[in-house]
């Protein structure tokens, strides 16, 4: 099993989101993560990032959503980048950025690893570019995610 941050894979979606509401746009990217990484439990990933969100939102401001799912016997973790277009509007606030996160579910304290780091990475990036950080690649952000966690790892 992959349990550190230097294991972790990192997808993204290439074309933007589109999405009726926040509900929507989790399950999309839960299966699509499933799909990228070869999960086999691709139904239990869906359930548990939306079984989350119907708790509490998981937008953490600067129009960034991080829903997250962990269960038991998921092989690695990982992260899905995914860019809304139109915006998604949250509970907290409008959405323009879907980072999704997957984790096994024996180990938390990679789940919480991950989430820290995402969220600094995100801030360092919207100080960097600004509003430009909505129109930067989304390839380009998710390869400065990935040297972000493997250098911190």
């Amino acid at each position: 099993m992959q349990n550190s941050l230097t294991d972790t894979l990192i997808f993204y979606r290439e074309r933007p989101l589109v999405a009726d509401d926040c509900m929507e746009a989790v399950e999309r990217v839960a299966r699509e993560f499933s799909e990228r990484a070869g999960v086999v439990r691709t139904e239990a990933v869906v359930a548990s990032a939306l079984q989350r969100e119907a708790e509490d939102s998981t937008c953490v401001g600067r129009a960034l959503a991080v829903p997250h799912a962990r269960v038991a016997g998921l092989s690695c973790a990982g992260i899905y980048l995914a860019r809304t277009s139109p915006e998604v509007h949250w509970p907290v606030e409008t959405v323009r950025m879907v980072a999704f996160l997957a984790v096994p579910e024996e180990t938390p304290e990679v789940y919480l690893q991950m989430l820290g780091q995402l969220v600094r990475w995100w801030v360092s990036v919207c100080a960097e570019y600004g509003e430009g950080v909505n129109y930067q690649p989304v390839a380009d952000l998710a390869a400065s995610l990935s040297a972000r966690l493997h250098a911190r790892a």
